[in-house]
């Protein structure tokens, strides 16, 4: 289970293990077309993305600090 998927009323029952190999590492890409404007609906969907990648990110942190 990603670690973005838990939530404060389930984490205090799941623990972390320690496997070998893990965490998997992912990287994402928005990539788009130089020299062409983004429309505002694809422009609003890439300011989601940032910021929805910013909570998971806090998120992940904050469940890293309290699994130590």
């Amino acid at each position: 289970m990603s670690r973005h998927t838990l939530t404060n009323e389930n984490a205090g029952e799941l623990v972390m293990l320690d496997v070998e190999g893990f965490p998997i590492d992912r990287q994402w890409y928005v990539v788009s077309l130089s020299g062409k404007q983004l429309s505002v609906v694809a422009s609003t969907f890439l300011d989601y993305l940032q910021e929805a990648a910013k909570q998971i990110s806090e998120k992940m942190a904050a469940v890293t600090r309290n699994a130590g």
